[in-house]
């Protein structure tokens, strides 16, 4: 029988060296590195799927339609950070506080059951408390301000200034 007839057994038959065992290992690895991959592939592919996980770590900090925030009800349900930012930036429509642009959403924390701490930047100035009365306002500062609020009730809601992460 020549070399190139041989059989897979025939050649394992005769060649009981290492060749064998080093085909085995090989093969067994390849194999962990496949599996390895496609569980890897599986995993982000599910994280993806699941509009729990894609609505929950991000989207809070997109930007918000004014379509959204005009629809927006005072004591309406709060249950996820999107809709914590929504109400805050809603309680800020109701301040003289202003941004030029959309505030960018730097945090949104939980700081004790039900009472969230929303933290925005952006270009901030302050309209006049008479909307009539003509003034220069100053030119906006860029700055954070964060708003707080209670989850439950949506009664102790406080806005106030804050550092901005370097």
């Amino acid at each position: 029988m020549n070399y190139r007839t041989k059989t897979i057994s025939h050649w394992c038959i005769e060649n009981t060296s290492s060749a064998p065992f080093n085909w085995s290992i090989k093969n067994a690895a390849l194999l962990v590195l496949i599996s390895l991959s496609i569980i890897t592939l599986l995993t982000s592919c599910s994280n993806l799927m699941n509009p729990t996980i894609a609505s929950e770590e991000g989207l809070h900090l997109t930007p918000i339609p004014a379509e959204t925030l005009a629809a927006y009800q005072e004591g309406a349900p709060i249950t996820t950070k999107l809709q914590v930012v929504i109400a805050a930036r809603a309680y800020l429509e109701t301040t003289r506080l202003r941004s030029t642009m959309e505030p960018k959403v730097i945090s949104v924390v939980e700081e004790h059951p039900n009472i969230w701490k929303i933290v925005f930047e952006g270009e901030w100035l302050v309209n006049p408390p008479d909307p009539d009365h003509t003034y220069t306002p100053p030119p906006p500062e860029h700055g954070c301000i964060y708003v707080t609020i209670d989850a439950t009730d949506q009664v102790r809601t406080e806005i106030g200034t804050s550092a901005c992460p370097p």
